[in-house]
């Protein structure tokens, strides 16, 4: 290998190690900003806790005050039909977030197609980033 080869192949790596950090600090910046995270989880347990206490409720209107339960059945209905949507959300937020995580992530990577300025560089003729010009072994 010539010095000239080596610097290339040095420079590479580098860009090669630098590229997957920029990807993750770019797209996973987004995702966490945009994101609710653990939270999204607890709060859907949060409502799946109300949806079992209103069951309990139910089931404590049906033995002390029978009169009450088409009233109670209204309210459990809607409470379930409520609940079913905010998990339709959840998913369509899920959703959003990996389409917005793929567009950075094709971004970043078309910006990566672009010449480096290594490459501009060595396609001008420059000497090497070290000043090391090339030996033939």
């Amino acid at each position: 290998h010539t010095i000239c080869e080596l610097n290339r192949e040095v420079s590479e790596l580098r860009e090669a190690c630098y590229v997957p950090a920029k990807l993750r600090r770019e797209s996973g910046f987004l995702v966490r900003a945009l994101d609710h995270g653990a939270g999204g989880r607890l709060n859907t347990r949060k409502h799946l806790r109300g949806i079992e206490a209103c069951t309990k409720l139910y089931e404590g209107v049906s033995c002390q005050a029978p009169s009450l339960l088409p009233l109670m059945g209204r309210v459990r209905a809607d409470l379930e039909a409520q609940f079913a949507r905010y998990l339709q959300l959840e998913e369509a937020h899920n959703r959003a977030l990996q389409r917005l995580h793929v567009a950075v992530t094709r971004d970043v990577y078309s910006s990566i197609d672009r010449p480096t300025s290594v490459e501009r560089r060595r396609s001008r003729g420059a000497a090497s980033p070290l000043g090391i010009s090339a030996v033939a072994s």
